[in-house]
């Protein structure tokens, strides 16, 4: 009886295994809108084996003609946004035929902060900032902008000459987040909502990050919510607002503490002083403080408040993306999408069919092999063989490991050792009919022959570069996965 369940459990474990295999190879098919559709993730592949997009950014040569805050030493402290009378400044300003910063002759003095108000025509990116110094400065920004995205697979040049900038990255969902890293300039401003006089700016900022806060019913309904279909609860679960951290150094500490007490909210009924925060000449909020800050630290409240779920994550994701821009410097110059094309792969969906022949016909002769020569004991081993292959295809998918060339070749890699270690056990149990005892001496002698590939597979798993990286979870992944069928070789 004992011998029959224990037939019946390796069958079982067999079947299983061949399921897994068939799923892996062949996918999970389900009807959507009439199309059959496969529900296991896709692939990732690499640039080299995908193809790519190929990204060219040139130096922004637009020129704008606006009116200006200038102190005595003729530094610049802001666009004029409100004139004194109150009246935007909105008509054409005075004609200038330099290309460079151009001042009218008669200057008019601000009586708000004293600063003199010139009308300008100026280059989006001044003729003495381009230059192969400031260029090269650019490219390390923003290889530190895109490594802050996580291992990301890209290659960027420049033209040390124009300036001029081409990155090659997957063809995936993040050609658009790339693009806006290179055409960002990342300026974040603290300015007089009224004025535009610049109160705070990066040179100030120490360091960004996002944080959330739970919101109570009062702060919800005060901020007024609405209860649509996408925001309707039944008040036990709790909003979310997401926050752009802001931490300033020793003198923007001094400066925040002293804006704060400028901007309070009133108690008179009189309107309130406001301050607008600004990235990029966008406005993220216009506000005024409720009491002076001591800390050095603002939390600017970014997007709608959101229950726990996609839409939050979505928002401080966002932020998060925003805080790392402000965390790696203001770029010096501004660039803009000149072109955006797809590169095909030089491996063509041909070739990867024939790849795949080949490898399942190597694979169904090397099982013959076993089966002939080691009879039942082959067949057994045969079956975990393949499925090991199947497992870790599986498994490549949902880790969302990244092909390359180098970790097809470490794939081929594991899989060749898992087939060295069937032959070596299949051997053993020729000599050595208790299984246990087997394995343990094959496992014994297999790992500490690969310890080197061990390491390898821990050091490389945690690089930053996808290249390098991928390699390594190919190899922990195959290492692992490998050790549990063979105890599955036990049954």
């Amino acid at each position: 009886m004992e011998k029959f369940l224990k037939v019946v459990k390796t069958i079982a474990v067999l079947l299983i295994v061949i399921l897994v295999s068939f799923i892996s190879f062949f996918g999970i098919y389900v009807q959507n809108d009439g199309v059959w559709e496969n529900i296991l993730p896709e692939y990732k592949t690499g640039m080299e084996l995908g193809g790519y997009r190929e990204l060219r950014f040139v130096l922004d040569d637009t020129e704008e003609s606006k009116e200006v805050y200038v102190d005595e030493n003729g530094n610049y402290k802001g666009d004029v946004l409100v004139s004194i009378d109150g009246v935007e400044t909105t008509e054409e300003t005075a004609e200038t035929t330099t290309e460079t910063t151009e001042v009218a002759e008669e200057a008019e003095l601000d009586v708000v902060k004293g600063y003199t108000k010139k009308q300008v025509t100026e280059k989006v990116n001044p003729d003495e900032k381009i230059n192969i110094e400031t260029f090269e400065a650019i490219k390390k920004m923003l290889q530190q902008r895109i490594e802050a995205q996580g291992s990301y697979e890209y290659n960027i040049r420049q033209d040390s000459v124009t300036g001029e900038l081409i990155i090659e990255i997957p063809d995936d969902d993040n050609v658009s987040l790339i693009s806006d890293l290179v055409t960002t300039k990342g300026e974040i401003q603290i300015i007089d909502s009224e004025t535009g006089i610049i109160l705070l700016d990066n040179s100030y900022v120490e360091s960004a990050g996002v944080l959330t806060g739970e919101l109570s019913e009062e702060e919800v309904e005060e901020i007024g919510v609405e209860e649509t279909e996408e925001h309707d609860h039944d008040h036990s679960e709790i909003y979310h607002q997401v926050y752009l951290q802001l931490d300033f150094n020793a003198e923007g500490t001094e400066i925040l503490k002293e804006i704060s007490k400028n901007y309070l909210s009133t108690t008179d009924g009189t309107e309130a002083n406001t301050i607008s925060v600004q990235f990029d000449d966008q406005t993220l909020i216009t506000t005024y403080f409720g009491e002076a800050l001591e800390t050095g630290s603002i939390q600017v409240p970014l997007g709608d408040p959101a229950l726990p779920g996609e839409e939050l994550y979505d928002i401080t994701y966002r932020v998060a993306r925003l805080a790392e821009i402000i965390n790696t410097e203001e770029l010096p110059l501004t660039y803009k999408l000149a072109s955006d094309r797809y590169i095909k792969s030089e491996i063509t969906d041909d070739v990867k069919f024939i790849f795949n022949i080949v490898s399942a016909v190597i694979m169904l002769v090397v099982s013959l092999y076993m089966i002939i020569k080691y009879k039942v004991n082959g067949l057994k081993q045969a079956i975990i063989s393949v499925g090991y292959v199947g497992a870790m295809l599986l498994i490549m998918r949902y880790v969302g490991v990244i092909f390359t060339y180098n970790s097809v070749i470490a794939f081929l890699a594991v899989v060749l050792i898992n087939y060295v270690f069937s032959f070596k056990l299949l051997k053993k149990l020729k000599e050595e009919k208790n299984r246990k005892v087997a394995l343990k001496e094959t496992m014994k002698e297999l790992y500490l022959a690969i310890v080197p590939v061990c390491i390898i597979a821990c050091i490389f798993t945690f690089m930053s570069s996808v290249i390098i990286s991928s390699i390594g979870n190919v190899l922990f992944w195959g290492l692992l996965v490998q050790v549990v069928f063979s105890i599955i070789a036990l049954l």
